[in-house]
């Protein structure tokens, strides 16, 4: 089989950037057979690291380093471009919008959260994703991937597909990513993030004050810093994001600057020496796909506390204390009951290093594999859909778009 995969316009460190970069990794040690294509940016270009002559990178030069110029690549050149080197089976990894196609074609949606969490993104991007992008989608896919059961009950309400196109294919962990010694780890963070030494409580992803929820976050530390007394400090990991200042403000209205430190991006290599040195990762999101840093603190002994929806209660497995995302107080207590009961705390660490064995990169890639194989020697894609076809077809998708709930 030759496999198409659209790497276009996606910083490295995205979520996605992290599934494929261990996907192309697992596929190269295991898989010989097929052929695959990686069409890429300049950008990104640099950023995957190809061993085996089956993998090829294919390059489109700038025209994927702008939103509205990828998609139109995407739209236009990239179709035409697969017809003519005979690729079976095409698959969009990120922000997938399928309309014309010359191959049968697989879609991976992460996540629904623009359907839930109002103002995730600037209105054009919010209007795009939900009136086009989803949409269109779900109508002309032949397959979805999702990675998540949550997600893909998402998916099935909200986009009103049919069960039987919709595939969970749950993402994997890093398994050289454990607990280590917090003493060696002192000397390094403080080196290169400046961060002094204190207990604290982590938190891990960009700093958005709406969909990570960091608002109420700090609003629950300044519960348990003023109410219970508690000594640690609030450790903030992530790049910065849309409105940051929101967060700034509400750390200045608590009264919490000198209680709140700010790493910035950790490069993937010290994610490891965070969680081992913290108490506990609290992850108040108020929608994950999936949730990575919940297995990252497991995996480093870091027990879990975070939100009681979407993805988390499944990722999390039955190893995490969960909350209501939307109760500063109840993220509080909780997390208070996490840090004095040293029982719980004991057995939270336990828990989580089992739930994580459920999660694996080579499990991931030999799903996928079974996929591909499925799609391609399937059924045979249905006729009559054209581009004249998809076109009368536009219009329903783009007026009916996606139900907020």
């Amino acid at each position: 089989m030759k496999i198409a995969f659209n790497c276009i316009y996606f910083g490295e460190k995205a979520g996605c950037a992290k599934h494929m970069t261990n996907l192309f990794k697992q596929l190269q040690q295991t898989e010989t057979s097929n052929e695959y294509y990686v069409f890429l940016n300049e950008n990104m270009y640099d950023f995957f690291k190809f061993y085996k002559d089956n993998f090829h990178k294919v390059h489109i030069g700038k025209a994927g380093n702008r939103p509205a110029s990828a998609i139109l690549y995407r739209q236009t050149i990239l179709p035409l471009k697969m017809k003519r080197m005979g690729i079976n089976l095409y698959v969009d990894t990120v922000n997938p919008l399928v309309f014309l196609k010359t191959t049968k074609t697989i879609a991976i949606i992460r996540d629904m959260g623009e359907c839930f969490v109002k103002g995730k993104y600037d209105g054009l991007r919010m209007f795009y994703r939900t009136k086009i992008m989803l949409p269109m989608t779900a109508r002309f896919a032949d397959r979805i991937l999702t990675i998540s059961e949550s997600t893909r009950s998402d998916i099935l309400k909200i986009l009103n597909v049919d069960p039987e196109k919709v595939r969970v294919i749950y993402h994997g962990r890093d398994e050289d990513m454990c607990k280590l010694t917090s003493g060696n780890c002192w000397s390094e963070l403080k080196a290169k993030y400046g961060i002094p030494e204190s207990k604290y409580l982590l938190h891990v992803g960009r700093l958005d004050p709406v969909g990570k929820n960091i608002n109420r976050l700090i609003e629950a530390f300044g519960i348990l810093k003023k109410e219970k007394k508690i000594e640690h400090k609030l450790l903030l990991i992530g790049k910065e994001w849309r409105r940051t200042d929101m967060i700034y403000e509400a750390i200045e209205r608590h009264q919490l600057v000198d209680e709140i430190v700010f790493s910035g991006y950790v490069e993937r290599d010290d994610l490891a020496k965070f969680y081992s040195i913290s108490d506990a990762l609290i992850f108040p999101s108020l929608y994950e796909g999936f949730g990575h840093p919940v297995i990252e603190a497991m995996s480093c002994q870091c027990p879990v506390v975070c939100s009681n929806v979407s993805s988390l209660p499944e990722v999390a497995g039955g190893a995490a204390v969960l909350f209501d995302p939307y109760d500063p107080r109840d993220m509080a207590e909780k997390t208070y009951e996490v840090l004095t009961n040293k029982t719980l705390w004991r057995q939270m660490v336990q828990n989580g290093l089992c739930n994580v064995k459920r999660f694996s990169w080579k499990k991931n890639a030999n799903e996928y594999l079974l996929f591909f194989e499925e799609i391609v020697n399937g059924s045979k894609q249905k006729k009559g859909l054209g581009v004249w076809s998809r076109l009368r077809r536009l219009g329903n998708g783009w007026v009916s778009g996606v139900k907020r709930l």
